[in-house]
């Protein structure tokens, strides 16, 4: 694979590029039940049982927060208004949530 000059010149939006629609699709799955896996991850130790309903949403929540990173560097004016120390808090949020459920990205 060949990697363009202009692909590196602002890698953060061609990674945003690739990864928003993708979770964005991941996160309609999880709305719609459609994924097979079942995120028991998302409870904190010692945290009470949750129903399937219930981890569902709470994993969709979690993605939902995870996506704002990427999709602010895909439609930037969607975001303005924003506070940008709320803004830069929020995107951090996401970004730390996509590097703790990183290997939790699957159907």
């Amino acid at each position: 694979m060949e990697i363009q000059d202009h692909e590196i010149w602002n890698l953060k939006s061609v990674i945003s590029e690739f990864i928003a629609p993708r979770l964005r699709k991941y996160i309609e799955k999880v709305e719609q039940a459609e994924i097979v896996s079942l995120p028991n991850w998302v409870l904190e130790e010692g945290e009470a049982e949750k129903s399937d309903e219930e981890l569902m949403e709470i994993w969709a929540e979690i993605l939902r927060e995870m996506l704002v990173p990427f999709d602010y560097e895909t439609n930037p004016n969607k975001y303005e208004g924003m506070d940008r120390d709320e803004l830069t808090q929020i995107q951090q949020r996401g970004l730390d949530l996509f590097a703790k459920y990183f290997h939790h990205l699957w159907d």
